[in-house]
């Protein structure tokens, strides 16, 4: 007896491989809610009024130098230092920073070989600066070794012309004094009982630009609750808590 062939449908669907599954995408995850309120200009600058009078005057009629900016952590001193990078003409928004002439060199990452590979660079035209001035954040420069602040002395003789140094510290007393020497110091505050109407005045700004609505009575007090600690204020913790709360919102 002859066996009756298999169904062409059948033998198809056999040899026919499973249909590749495409991967869900991951949603894009959005930058912080710091990098989005982050000040553009010195204006936008929160409660620090006598270091934008002096950030300012050089803004104005800029020249090479180095900046030391001081105070407890959460003050601005970043932000301050890429507000002024705005007003110098450096593109803020330029991905990466470099071409707009920002450069940084984060806290934990100060060696003599970051610094060396870094510094020619500042002594060539950024791609996206209008008026051609770079600016360098040196963060938390308590850290610096003995060797990368030997080196550092040395560089702040001679600066890369429109170029602006600007290093921040939570600690200034633990600078010696002939690396302050070579600097402009200028000191951020962190007084709560001073400070926090600008808070408040942060939080809401940024409550509203988020959802259009006022922020309620109680996300403001606890959001200036967790960003207030032995009396000092930081305006970061002030924008950071009040993440949980808007996620709830659902944005």
């Amino acid at each position: 007896m002859v066996a009756e062939p298999e169904p062409v449908a059948a033998t198809v669907a056999i040899m026919e491989p499973e249909p590749l599954l495409t991967p869900t995408p991951k949603p894009v995850r959005r930058r912080s809610l710091v990098d989005t309120y982050r000040p553009k200009c010195l204006a936008e600058l929160v409660g620090q009024n006598e270091a934008v009078v002096e950030l300012r005057a050089l803004s104005d009629d800029p020249y090479p130098c180095a900046l030391l900016l001081s105070g407890d952590t959460g003050t601005g001193k970043t932000s301050a230092a890429w507000a002024l990078a705005g007003e110098l003409g450096c593109n803020v928004d330029s991905d990466p920073p470099e071409f707009g002439g920002i450069y940084s060199i984060p806290s934990g990452e100060h060696t003599p070989a970051a610094l060396k590979e870094l510094w020619p660079q500042l002594w060539t035209m950024p791609f996206e600066s209008a008026n051609g001035w770079k600016v360098l954040i040196v963060n938390e420069v308590e850290r610096l070794s003995a060797s990368v602040e030997s080196l550092w002395l040395d560089k702040l003789e001679d600066l890369p012309p429109s170029t602006v140094i600007v290093f921040t510290t939570n600690n200034l007393s633990s600078l010696p004094s002939r690396f302050r020497d070579r600097c402009t110091e200028i000191a951020f505050q962190s007084d709560a009982g001073k400070l926090s109407a600008a808070a408040s005045a942060l939080a809401r700004a940024v409550w509203r630009a988020e959802t259009g609505d006022d922020i309620p009575a109680d996300v403001l007090e606890r959001a200036l609750s967790k960003a207030i600690q032995s009396g000092q204020i930081s305006f970061r913790r002030v924008v950071q808590s009040l993440v949980p709360h808007l996620a709830r919102k659902g944005r």
